[in-house]
């Protein structure tokens, strides 16, 4: 059984944005992201690793979106204003994988995150057809 936590924090500072993707791979939409500091909440298993990965959200402004329709990657229909929505409000929906993100914090890699008390990013090592890997996650430590 796992038991969500909120286990770091994702830190805004300003002129930072998001991109939230949708259903097909051409529609997107860019926030101009508040700032601040957002909690992170993530799933624990028993064994006190982050299970799997951890998804966020930041509120912002809308700056440019595209949700023009497309056939093969050309444009069809009218034409579709990227500015129509600037200005409205947004939410960025962010996700990270629990062994990425533990990596690129041991590597210096992700200065936005920080872990709170309680919580540790580790690299263990572990042998597979005679050699050494290493593999990455975040750990509760209490």
């Amino acid at each position: 059984m796992s038991k969500a936590a909120i286990f770091a924090d994702y830190i805004v500072t300003p002129g930072m944005t998001g991109t939230n993707h949708f259903e097909t791979a051409a529609w997107f939409e860019t926030v101009a992201l508040s700032p601040g500091e957002y909690p992170i909440e993530g799933d624990f298993g028993v064994d006190g690793e982050l299970a799997d990965g951890t998804g966020f959200k930041i509120p912002g402004t809308i700056v440019m979106d595209s949700f023009q329709s497309l056939f093969c990657g050309n444009a069809v229909g009218e034409a579709y204003d990227r500015e129509q929505n600037v200005g409205k409000s947004a939410v960025w929906r962010g996700y990270m994988n629990g062994y990425v993100l533990a990596r690129k914090l041991l590597r210096g890699e992700q200065s936005n995150i920080c872990l709170r008390p309680g919580y540790e990013a580790r690299e263990t090592h572990f042998e597979y057809d005679g050699e050494t890997h290493a593999s990455y996650g975040i750990f509760k430590t209490k």
